[in-house]
């Protein structure tokens, strides 16, 4: 079974200090996820796999979830299927619609289950603080046949996050230990594209870049093949509205220089302003901001504290170097 996974969507992101900044911000996370779709009916795949936080929040607005229909029913009426997960931030749970009645491959696993595609078996696990000793047991069962894998919206052991390499305690991981050894696991929640847990777990990482500590990550998704023997997957990146983190040492800041600074971005940019090695209390921060026209500059913040920490020679490792090598690998 040919597939296309892709994770952590969130249509309908709320961003900007306008509401047409906002509506603006909404409508790019839907144009990445029809990116996606386009590509799947261009390659022709035989699934789409989603594996978690469809929506950003768990009551979109009406127009987000209409967009949302409007751009699978293509895929569906070219017989590709769609399988998803619900993430923490759609709360473990989507509203059926008539979709799932009029589309035997439209399966939103609101609960723990299975789906057949051919000889393929996808396991979807929703997103769970704790896998109870039921649902482990069932995940073994299922998956005893050749072709399994599960999609789930999770933390595991190993994934980073951030230029600072922030890495996720065992105590705050899904525990897969007593999962079968062979079965693979196609994972969202983290929006950096990696493979963790012993190779066992690959993240398809996020489609958007949702917060500045993903201002280089390279964006995308999963394309490759599950058989009874092995899956294969390519990370395929996408096009992706890029962000700006400015440091401005707050002892040596010249109101003029950042004026000159920020008249070089595009208004299209989401901008980050750091005032670092020196203390802003949150009124000196909020003149700052007012300072900066919002219909000139509708995405910029100013950090709301005053970090000692400066990140720049952080972004500079990982400039064009941020993939992870083990995402174009085969599984057996």
């Amino acid at each position: 079974m040919r597939f296309l996974a892709l994770g952590d969507t969130h249509l309908g992101l709320h961003r900007g200090r306008t509401s047409q900044a906002r509506r603006e911000m909404a409508e790019r996370t839907i144009a990445q996820f029809s990116y996606c779709v386009k590509e799947a009916l261009h390659h022709r795949v035989d699934a789409v796999l989603h594996t978690g936080d469809i929506f950003d929040r768990s009551q979109p607005p009406s127009w987000v979830i209409q967009q949302y229909y409007e751009v699978i029913e293509p895929l569906l009426d070219a017989d590709i299927g769609l399988l998803v997960i619900p993430g923490n931030h759609d709360r473990g749970y989507l509203q059926p619609s008539l979709l799932d009645y009029l589309y035997p491959d439209y399966k939103v696993f609101n609960q723990l289950g299975y789906h057949d595609i051919d000889h393929t078996r996808i396991i979807g696990l929703p997103y769970t603080r704790k896998m109870g000793r039921g649902q482990l047991q069932h995940i073994q069962q299922w998956s005893q046949r050749k072709g399994s894998l599960l999609l789930a919206h999770q933390l595991f052991f190993g994934a980073w996050v951030g230029p600072q390499r922030f890495r996720f305690r065992a105590n705050n991981c899904l525990d897969i230990a007593g999962l079968p050894a062979h079965l693979q696991i196609i994972a969202g929640h983290i929006h950096r594209s990696q493979v963790v847990a012993h190779q066992h777990v690959i993240y398809t990482g996020s489609t958007v870049r949702t917060s500045f500590a993903e201002a280089i990550e390279p964006k995308g998704y999963l394309l490759g093949e599950i058989t009874p023997h092995q899956v294969t997957a390519t990370f395929r990146e996408l096009p992706t509205p890029s962000m700006e983190v400015i440091e401005i040492n707050g002892h040596t800041l010249h109101l003029e220089n950042l004026d000159s600074i920020l008249e070089d971005i595009s208004p299209q940019t989401p901008v980050l302003l750091r005032i670092v090695q020196c203390r802003l209390d949150t009124a000196s921060r909020v003149r700052l901001l007012q300072r900066y026209d919002p219909s000139r500059w509708p995405f910029l913040v100013v950090s709301p504290s005053s970090p000692a920490t400066i990140l720049a020679p952080l972004y500079s490792i990982y400039q064009g170097n941020f993939q992870d090598p083990e995402i174009n690998r085969i599984w057996s």
